[in-house]
């Protein structure tokens, strides 16, 4: 390790403190507590990036000022800074985005979370037929429907249960149900970033529920290509269209500024634009998301199905012919057995159960879906604060 932890803490703060009284007059030593704390739940590559960096500005710290730049002044550690990003060998913006980024989150966005006990009527036992890992969209429809055909089931989720936030995306909700605090990156050539959840309900608590319905066309080309039987449109029918009716998919009856905009841009240049559903509640202008803890979840709760939060899942491997499955659940390694077992954890976290217990070939890889984001300065304001996302997309392009 380059510095020690301790050491390392302190560095962290003195930035936070850096950014704080550069930017805002709001300085106090509990909101300074939860940045530092948010900054620490950060992917493992993000500490290292950090860590890496702070041992090359101390070197030049030492260099200007012959001491480390914790102890510089705040004008002093900007003009370090600034030599360093004229300099390009290291992103000293990158540095200065991360913390600033923690910072307004929490500021601008301040919603204290509310976490949801739940009461479980029977003790977990240590054997079960079915046990379901992840409570996304995959595992609570999963979980619910052996639940409903009275088959012994139950549900293991990583992270805990909180009630959704009034405001889009505020610090706490980042901070208590993303993975990573949605601080992740990745290595190679190309700057990945990507976010996913952990909490009760999955990536339906923490994404903006746009509904894109699988058609004909892009079912066959799935089963052709992974070679999955019996999968074909009008056997999947009748669940989509259940599953609409239990999220509520439907359109916003109000639109914004910027969605016009961008509606009246589309006519004027004579391009086609969709407009994609949301699984989701809009009534007299309030907006209540169907997440899985609003639908299948409560569904399966209120038919008393198990359910064990805080629980990371660390090995699953085979023993006389059983599932055997390694968790950690407050920092106390528990053991439990099944007969089967659904593995719902996203595509990220899926992949590395497998990989680490040697299930899949370690040259499998995961592909990711492209996004490119542009910001667009228009003559007047369009945007307001914690304002929905837009549900129209231009298709004249697509997919190329």
């Amino acid at each position: 390790m380059l510095i020690s932890q301790k050491k390392f803490f302190k560095e962290v703060n003195f930035v936070f403190r850096f950014v704080l009284n550069k930017n805002f007059k709001e300085n106090n030593n509990k909101q300074l507590k939860k940045l530092v704390l948010h900054f620490f739940k950060s992917h493992f590559l993000v500490i290292i990036f950090i860590k890496i960096s702070f041992f090359i500005l101390n070197c030049l710290s030492y260099f200007f000022y012959k001491k480390k730049f914790i102890n510089l002044k705040f004008d002093q550690f900007w003009k370090l800074l600034v030599f360093i990003n004229k300099a390009k060998f290291l992103q000293s913006n990158k540095i200065l985005e991360l913390f600033h980024a923690i910072t307004t989150i929490h500021l601008d966005g301040k919603e204290k979370s509310q976490k949801i006990e739940i009461n479980i009527k029977s003790q977990i036992k240590n054997f079960y037929e079915n046990i379901v890992i992840g409570s996304g969209p995959g595992g609570s429809i999963t979980a619910n429907e052996l639940n409903k055909s009275n088959r012994e089931v139950l549900l293991i989720e990583k992270g805990n249960w909180f009630k959704h936030f009034k405001l889009k995306h505020p610090g706490e909700e980042l901070f208590s149900k993303w993975k990573n605090g949605g601080l992740a990156a990745a290595l190679g050539n190309i700057k990945i970033q990507y976010a996913s959840a952990e909490c009760f309900g999955g990536g339906s608590e923490i994404n903006s529920g746009l509904y894109h319905e699988p058609d004909e066309e892009f079912l066959n080309e799935w089963s052709k290509k992974f070679k999955t039987k019996n999968l074909n449109y009008s056997d999947l029918k009748k669940f989509i269209n259940l599953t609409k009716e239990k999220t509520n998919v439907s359109f916003l009856k109000k639109y914004s500024l910027i969605t016009k905009k961008i509606i009246n841009s589309a006519m004027d240049n004579n391009w086609n634009i969709e407009e994609i559903p949301r699984w989701c509640l809009d009534e007299n202008n309030i907006f209540v998301k169907k997440s899985m803890t609003e639908t299948y979840l409560n569904e399966y709760l209120k038919q008393n199905g198990q359910v064990i939060l805080n629980s990371k899942v660390n090995k699953i491997y085979k023993r006389d012919g059983l599932w055997k499955i390694e968790y950690t659940q407050n920092k106390r390694v528990r053991y439990i057995t099944c007969n089967n077992i659904f593995l719902c954890c996203g595509s990220i976290d899926n992949l590395k159960i497998l990989k680490n217990n040697n299930l899949l070939k370690k040259n499998n890889k995961i592909s990711f879906h492209p996004m490119i984001k542009v910001v667009a300065k228009f003559p007047e304001k369009v945007n307001a604060k914690n304002m929905e996302i837009l549900t129209h997309q231009l298709t004249q392009f697509f997919p190329e």
